[in-house]
């Protein structure tokens, strides 16, 4: 079970991909999760790589913020996540950012509200430079089948016992258990912490997990998967703050328009980093796998139908328009990968480089396929796939 739509392998991957390009796969095909038909639509099409449509219902819906700096733009997000914690029957209310560094910012940032607003104890233990509380919202980053504890649990701390150096802790299911000192003082395999505040966690904490309110710090290193990821978290609400790019000539050049900002982040949200199968960069699956779901599942539905029925003219009329939406989509592919090159290659990428030209010779090829398969002479009609 699996989305090949959200955040790829970190490792050498594809598999999952090639294996629905390929067919034979059950899908789910409605979204539950969030409450507002504008929000399921927009992310629809955030999923299929069609960013503009989507950041357009964000902002005209009120969930699109912009401030001229970065740490305008952290203190906007922050004061937005804690007047979202402050009704007691409210949702849990989490933050998303894409950098460890980010995350870490906006954990300070929040716990100096939490501290100034007298939600934590005065009894603090300091595990290896990190201070916790009651009160805090901690998030587990190893597991620890024994004491029932996953990486990525969310919890809040219920007590501290100094004596023994161990948090109480309770998780958002409702579930209560001691994180010993042989836990906390442990160390990942990663030789990272075992425990951390939780009030922001990084996208890849977050997938898989359902919240109440997200609240989502976009940055330069935003791409389609996670950025489908981090806004889809939430149930009732999902927010993201666009932090001003980075120039390297801040001092002599003028700031960034917020025209241009909205394009970069545009632009960001549809560049995939899907990975694929070696043995599917020349193949015709991938063009299959950039085609939009909704857009196989009526090609599917159309075949099926007419291998059912036989040839007739209904099902020439119904084929010669199936032909007509590949080639428009191979058109739409050779122009995206052909652009995704010229990138990749303008900063120095060059193996994705030739990874996108060889998907735009592959859908060049494809269209002069269509093309043929196109002609009256019935002799040339035959579908390759």
């Amino acid at each position: 079970m699996g989305d090949h739509r959200q955040l790829p392998e970190i490792d050498a991957g594809g598999v999952f991909r090639g294996l629905l390009a390929r067919g034979g796969a059950i899908e789910l095909s409605e979204n539950r999760r969030q409450r507002e038909e504008w929000e399921r639509d927009a992310l629809a099409a955030l999923r299929e790589g069609a960013a503009a449509p989507a950041l357009a219902a964000y902002a005209r819906h009120g969930r699109l913020v912009m401030e001229d700096t970065a740490g305008g733009v952290r203190e906007r997000l922050i004061a937005d996540w804690w007047h979202a914690t402050q009704d007691p029957n409210g949702e849990e209310a989490v933050m998303i950012a894409a950098r460890r560094d980010d995350v870490t910012d906006l954990n300070m940032r929040a716990r100096a509200r939490m501290r100034a607003g007298q939600h934590l104890s005065n009894t603090e233990l300091n595990v290896d430079g990190r201070v916790f509380a009651v009160g805090d919202r901690v998030v587990a980053l190893r597991n620890a089948r024994r004491l029932d504890v996953l990486n990525g649990t969310r919890a809040t701390i219920t007590a501290v016992n100094l004596e023994h150096r161990s948090l109480t802790v309770q998780t958002t299911d409702g579930r209560t258990f001691e994180l010993p000192a042989s836990y906390l003082h442990a160390r990942t395999d990663r030789g990272g912490p075992t425990l951390d505040h939780g009030y922001a966690i990084t996208g890849h904490k977050a997938q898989g997990m359902t919240t109440g309110r997200a609240f989502v710090l976009g940055s330069e290193e935003l791409y389609r998967e996670w950025g489908y990821v981090a806004l889809s978290r939430g149930r009732i609400e999902n927010h993201l703050y666009l932090t001003a790019p980075t120039n390297d000539r801040d001092e002599i050049a003028p700031a960034e328009p917020p025209g241009d900002r909205l394009k970069a982040l545009t632009r960001a949200l549809e560049r995939s980093r899907g990975q694929q199968l070696a043995t599917d960069t020349t193949s015709p699956h991938a063009e299959l796998t950039e085609q939009p779901t909704a857009l196989l599942r009526r090609e599917h539905a159309e075949l099926t139908e007419r291998h059912a029925g036989g040839k007739n003219a209904r099902g020439d009329q119904r084929e010669r328009a199936a032909l007509e939406r590949q080639r428009h989509q191979a058109n739409a592919t050779l122009d995206s990968a052909t652009r995704r090159a010229q990138e990749a290659d303008e900063r120095g990428d060059r193996p994705t480089a030739g990874r996108e030209q060889a998907i735009a010779d592959h859908a060049h090829q494809r269209i002069h396929q269509l093309d043929a398969l196109s002609a009256p002479d019935p002799v040339h009609r035959t579908l390759c796939w």
